[in-house]
Protein backbone atom coordinates (compact mmCIF):
# COMPACT_ATOMS: atom_id res chain seq x y z
CA UNK A 1 0.00 0.00 0.00
CA UNK A 2 1.17 3.54 -1.11
CA UNK A 3 1.06 5.68 1.66
CA UNK A 4 0.24 9.77 1.29
CA UNK A 5 3.12 11.89 1.88
CA UNK A 6 0.45 14.57 3.47
CA UNK A 7 -1.16 12.69 5.80
CA UNK A 8 -3.77 15.66 6.26
CA UNK A 9 -4.12 16.13 2.64
CA UNK A 10 -5.23 12.47 2.28
CA UNK A 11 -7.82 12.68 5.24
CA UNK A 12 -9.51 15.92 4.01
CA UNK A 13 -9.13 13.79 0.43
CA UNK A 14 -11.51 10.79 2.12
CA UNK A 15 -13.72 13.02 4.23
CA UNK A 16 -14.83 14.79 1.48
CA UNK A 17 -15.53 11.24 -0.45
CA UNK A 18 -17.46 10.23 2.72
CA UNK A 19 -19.26 13.63 2.59
CA UNK A 20 -20.53 13.26 -1.18
CA UNK A 21 -21.42 9.82 -0.37
CA UNK A 22 -23.65 10.24 2.73
CA UNK A 23 -25.51 13.56 0.87
CA UNK A 24 -26.13 10.95 -1.69
CA UNK A 25 -27.05 8.21 0.61
CA UNK A 26 -29.16 11.26 2.68
CA UNK A 27 -30.93 12.33 -0.78
CA UNK A 28 -31.92 9.14 -1.89
CA UNK A 29 -33.73 8.33 1.01
CA UNK A 30 -35.32 11.65 1.34
CA UNK A 31 -36.62 10.51 -2.23
CA UNK A 32 -38.03 7.21 -1.04
CA UNK A 33 -39.49 8.64 1.92
CA UNK A 34 -41.11 10.90 0.47
CA UNK A 35 -42.57 8.34 -2.27
CA UNK A 36 -43.65 5.92 0.07
CA UNK A 37 -45.35 8.57 2.32
CA UNK A 38 -42.91 8.15 5.69
CA UNK A 39 -40.67 9.97 7.37
CA UNK A 40 -38.35 8.39 10.13
CA UNK A 41 -39.45 7.61 13.73
CA UNK A 42 -38.48 5.05 16.71
CA UNK A 43 -39.30 1.92 16.91
CA UNK A 44 -40.42 0.84 13.62
CA UNK A 45 -40.45 3.56 11.47
CA UNK A 46 -42.95 6.83 12.63
CA UNK A 47 -45.28 7.51 9.67
CA UNK A 48 -45.46 11.12 8.34
CA UNK A 49 -48.44 12.83 9.82
CA UNK A 50 -51.23 14.08 8.08
CA UNK A 51 -51.48 17.75 7.00
CA UNK A 52 -52.69 20.27 9.65
CA UNK A 53 -56.53 20.57 9.14
CA UNK A 54 -56.33 17.23 6.95
CA UNK A 55 -58.44 14.39 7.72
CA UNK A 56 -55.72 11.87 6.45
CA UNK A 57 -54.17 9.80 8.69
CA UNK A 58 -50.79 8.27 8.12
CA UNK A 59 -50.35 4.68 6.83
CA UNK A 60 -49.50 3.15 10.03
CA UNK A 61 -53.07 4.46 11.51
CA UNK A 62 -54.80 3.62 8.35
CA UNK A 63 -53.15 0.24 8.56
CA UNK A 64 -54.68 -0.19 12.29
CA UNK A 65 -57.52 0.63 11.13
CA UNK A 66 -57.80 -1.64 8.62
CA UNK A 67 -57.41 -4.63 10.29
CA UNK A 68 -58.97 -3.35 13.73
CA UNK A 69 -62.62 -2.03 12.56
CA UNK A 70 -63.82 -5.85 10.98
CA UNK A 71 -63.35 -7.50 14.23
CA UNK A 72 -64.62 -4.53 16.28
CA UNK A 73 -67.67 -4.78 14.29
CA UNK A 74 -67.92 -8.61 14.67
CA UNK A 75 -67.58 -7.85 18.70
CA UNK A 76 -69.56 -5.23 19.49
CA UNK A 77 -72.79 -7.64 17.36
CA UNK A 78 -71.77 -10.52 19.81
CA UNK A 79 -72.64 -8.10 22.27
CA UNK A 80 -75.20 -6.80 20.83
CA UNK A 81 -76.62 -10.91 19.94
CA UNK A 82 -76.08 -11.68 23.63
CA UNK A 83 -77.57 -8.58 24.83
CA UNK A 84 -78.33 -7.33 28.23
CA UNK A 85 -76.73 -4.36 30.33
CA UNK A 86 -73.70 -6.41 31.10
CA UNK A 87 -72.65 -7.24 27.53
CA UNK A 88 -73.47 -3.51 26.35
CA UNK A 89 -70.77 -2.56 29.15
CA UNK A 90 -68.11 -4.82 27.91
CA UNK A 91 -68.48 -3.38 24.03
CA UNK A 92 -68.37 -0.08 25.48
CA UNK A 93 -65.19 -1.10 27.71
CA UNK A 94 -63.54 -2.53 24.15
CA UNK A 95 -64.50 -0.29 22.04
CA UNK A 96 -63.73 2.86 24.09
CA UNK A 97 -60.00 1.60 24.18
CA UNK A 98 -59.34 0.45 20.88
CA UNK A 99 -60.59 4.36 20.00
CA UNK A 100 -58.18 5.67 23.10
CA UNK A 101 -55.27 3.01 21.54
CA UNK A 102 -56.27 4.74 18.19
CA UNK A 103 -55.72 8.57 19.78
CA UNK A 104 -52.23 7.30 21.25
CA UNK A 105 -51.00 6.33 17.71
CA UNK A 106 -52.32 9.50 15.90
CA UNK A 107 -50.08 11.16 18.72
CA UNK A 108 -47.35 8.82 17.68
CA UNK A 109 -47.66 9.74 14.35
CA UNK A 110 -47.52 13.04 14.57
CA UNK A 111 -45.15 13.83 17.34
CA UNK A 112 -42.01 13.12 18.59
CA UNK A 113 -41.43 10.84 21.49
CA UNK A 114 -42.16 12.36 24.88
CA UNK A 115 -40.24 12.24 27.73
CA UNK A 116 -43.53 11.23 29.58
CA UNK A 117 -44.97 8.35 27.93
CA UNK A 118 -47.19 8.18 30.91
CA UNK A 119 -48.57 11.35 30.10
CA UNK A 120 -48.96 10.43 26.53
CA UNK A 121 -51.45 7.55 27.82
CA UNK A 122 -53.41 9.56 29.84
CA UNK A 123 -53.84 12.39 27.59
CA UNK A 124 -54.81 10.56 25.35
CA UNK A 125 -57.50 7.91 27.33
CA UNK A 126 -55.69 4.88 27.59
CA UNK A 127 -55.47 5.00 31.42
CA UNK A 128 -58.79 5.90 31.91
CA UNK A 129 -59.88 2.86 29.77
CA UNK A 130 -57.80 0.46 31.38
CA UNK A 131 -58.91 1.66 34.46
CA UNK A 132 -62.41 1.30 33.05
CA UNK A 133 -62.21 -1.86 32.27
CA UNK A 134 -60.55 -2.97 36.02
CA UNK A 135 -63.32 -1.65 38.36
CA UNK A 136 -66.57 -3.00 35.56
CA UNK A 137 -65.37 -6.57 37.10
CA UNK A 138 -68.56 -7.67 39.19
CA UNK A 139 -69.90 -11.21 39.77
CA UNK A 140 -72.56 -12.68 38.39
CA UNK A 141 -73.18 -14.34 35.04
CA UNK A 142 -70.72 -12.41 33.21
CA UNK A 143 -67.96 -12.43 35.55
CA UNK A 144 -66.18 -14.56 32.96
CA UNK A 145 -67.34 -11.83 30.35
CA UNK A 146 -65.56 -8.90 32.07
CA UNK A 147 -62.71 -10.93 33.19
CA UNK A 148 -61.75 -12.07 29.53
CA UNK A 149 -62.43 -8.14 28.51
CA UNK A 150 -60.28 -7.01 31.62
CA UNK A 151 -57.24 -9.49 30.92
CA UNK A 152 -57.15 -8.68 27.21
CA UNK A 153 -57.19 -4.81 27.80
CA UNK A 154 -54.11 -5.26 29.73
CA UNK A 155 -52.34 -5.84 25.93
CA UNK A 156 -52.36 -2.25 25.31
CA UNK A 157 -49.60 -1.87 27.59
CA UNK A 158 -47.61 -2.31 24.57
CA UNK A 159 -47.87 1.13 24.00
CA UNK A 160 -44.91 1.59 26.14
CA UNK A 161 -42.67 -1.09 25.99
CA UNK A 162 -39.72 -1.52 24.08
CA UNK A 163 -37.86 -3.45 22.49
CA UNK A 164 -40.10 -6.13 22.41
CA UNK A 165 -44.20 -5.41 22.69
CA UNK A 166 -45.23 -8.17 20.73
CA UNK A 167 -44.27 -10.66 23.91
CA UNK A 168 -46.96 -8.11 25.65
CA UNK A 169 -50.00 -8.53 23.46
CA UNK A 170 -49.11 -12.11 23.50
CA UNK A 171 -49.20 -12.57 27.22
CA UNK A 172 -52.27 -10.93 27.50
CA UNK A 173 -53.77 -13.03 24.92
CA UNK A 174 -53.23 -16.20 26.82
CA UNK A 175 -54.35 -14.03 30.20
CA UNK A 176 -58.16 -13.73 28.58
CA UNK A 177 -58.27 -17.24 27.19
CA UNK A 178 -58.08 -18.23 30.50
CA UNK A 179 -61.32 -16.69 31.21
CA UNK A 180 -62.53 -17.03 27.49
CA UNK A 181 -62.18 -20.61 27.73
CA UNK A 182 -64.41 -21.20 30.42
CA UNK A 183 -67.09 -19.29 28.59
CA UNK A 184 -66.21 -21.75 25.99
CA UNK A 185 -67.15 -24.95 28.41
CA UNK A 186 -69.89 -23.47 29.49
CA UNK A 187 -71.75 -23.11 26.17
CA UNK A 188 -69.69 -26.14 24.38
CA UNK A 189 -70.77 -27.57 21.16
CA UNK A 190 -72.98 -29.92 20.68
CA UNK A 191 -74.93 -29.58 23.99
CA UNK A 192 -78.19 -28.12 25.05
CA UNK A 193 -76.37 -25.06 26.36
CA UNK A 194 -74.72 -23.76 23.19
CA UNK A 195 -74.52 -20.15 21.60
CA UNK A 196 -73.29 -19.26 19.13
CA UNK A 197 -73.19 -15.90 19.72
CA UNK A 198 -70.63 -16.85 23.43
CA UNK A 199 -68.07 -18.83 20.88
CA UNK A 200 -68.92 -15.08 18.50
CA UNK A 201 -67.94 -13.27 21.57
CA UNK A 202 -64.77 -15.16 22.87
CA UNK A 203 -63.34 -15.50 19.16
CA UNK A 204 -63.96 -12.05 17.71
CA UNK A 205 -62.26 -10.37 20.81
CA UNK A 206 -59.36 -13.39 20.72
CA UNK A 207 -58.93 -12.09 16.86
CA UNK A 208 -58.92 -8.69 17.90
CA UNK A 209 -56.17 -8.75 20.33
CA UNK A 210 -54.05 -11.18 18.39
CA UNK A 211 -54.27 -9.16 14.97
CA UNK A 212 -51.93 -6.70 17.02
CA UNK A 213 -48.99 -9.01 16.61
CA UNK A 214 -48.65 -8.63 12.78
CA UNK A 215 -49.80 -5.02 13.10
CA UNK A 216 -46.70 -4.33 15.57
CA UNK A 217 -44.24 -6.48 13.39
CA UNK A 218 -45.09 -4.36 10.46
CA UNK A 219 -45.87 -0.55 12.07
CA UNK A 220 -43.66 -0.96 15.35
CA UNK A 221 -42.32 -3.53 16.02
CA UNK A 222 -39.44 -2.40 19.00
CA UNK A 223 -42.10 0.10 20.11
CA UNK A 224 -44.28 2.42 19.19
CA UNK A 225 -42.69 4.48 16.15
CA UNK A 226 -43.14 8.14 16.78
CA UNK A 227 -42.24 10.87 14.33
CA UNK A 228 -38.65 12.59 15.23
CA UNK A 229 -39.64 15.31 12.39
CA UNK A 230 -43.05 15.78 14.60
CA UNK A 231 -44.44 18.61 16.94
CA UNK A 232 -44.16 18.28 20.86
CA UNK A 233 -46.70 16.35 22.34
CA UNK A 234 -48.22 19.61 24.24
CA UNK A 235 -49.21 20.75 21.12
CA UNK A 236 -51.20 17.63 19.63
CA UNK A 237 -55.41 17.77 20.26
CA UNK A 238 -56.83 14.15 20.48
CA UNK A 239 -58.54 13.17 17.22
CA UNK A 240 -62.37 12.85 17.78
CA UNK A 241 -63.51 8.94 18.36
CA UNK A 242 -64.54 7.28 14.87
CA UNK A 243 -67.63 5.99 13.99
CA UNK A 244 -68.04 2.88 15.28
CA UNK A 245 -68.03 -0.04 13.28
Amino acid sequence: FCKSQNPLSFRSFIMADIDALLNGFASRLDVVEKSLGISGGGGGGGAAPAASGSSEVSPSVKAFDDFSNPELAKFTAACAAIGGEDLATCSKLVTDAWAAQRAFLVMASECKKPADLMGAMKSTGVVDACQAANKAVKRGDFELHYKAVQEGLGALNWLMVEPKPRDVIEAQVGAQDYHANKIRIQYKRNTDKFDENQHAFCDSFKKLLNDLIPYTKAHHLTGVAWNFKGKDMASFTPPAAPAAP
